[in-house]
């Protein structure tokens, strides 16, 4: 299971051999796996947020609300930055190109990941909320028959 903060540790770590990479003169395809890491792990950062943000009803029943939604509002300001300062380095080192030219691979890797691993997780997620929803359905249905075969027999 993909969550925020480690999601935003793994970009933050991408990003760092990133900007080194900038510093020492790499192009873009000489930092491809450093990019494909740091575009991935925002990827996950976004998917993990939306899922923080919107939780399943089972999942909200427990934690603090208010320190969840600080964490997350200071994860999404770390990744503004980074992704602000990359842009910036990109730029100003290699030419406003070679910034389309990431935003254009970032788009790729999150539409494949969108199509195989977050697909997997939401189907899973279904499975759950699903069997979770059945069995309060069957522990109800049988506290109603209790009930009722109680309330008959006394």
């Amino acid at each position: 299971m993909i969550d925020p903060a480690t999601a935003i540790m793994a970009a933050s770590t991408a990003f760092n051999a990133i900007k080194k990479g900038c510093q020492i003169g790499r192009d873009l395809e000489g930092m491809a796996g450093d990019l494909g890491r740091w575009s991935k792990a925002i990827a996950d950062f976004d998917f993990a947020a939306k899922r923080v943000e919107n939780p399943k009803w089972y999942q909200a029943m427990g934690g603090s609300v208010e320190a969840m939604a600080m964490e997350l509002f200071v994860q999404k300001k770390q990744k503004e930055n980074m992704r602000d300062e990359l842009r910036q380095w990109i730029s100003g080192t290699l030419g406003p190109s070679a910034w389309q030219e990431l935003i254009r691979m970032e788009n790729e890797i999150r539409q494949k990941q969108k199509e195989q691993e977050y697909k997997r997780i939401e189907r899973k997620e279904a499975i759950i909320a699903w069997s979770a929803g059945f069995f309060l359905f069957l522990l109800a249905t049988g506290a109603l028959f209790g009930f009722v075969y109680l309330a008959v027999n006394y």
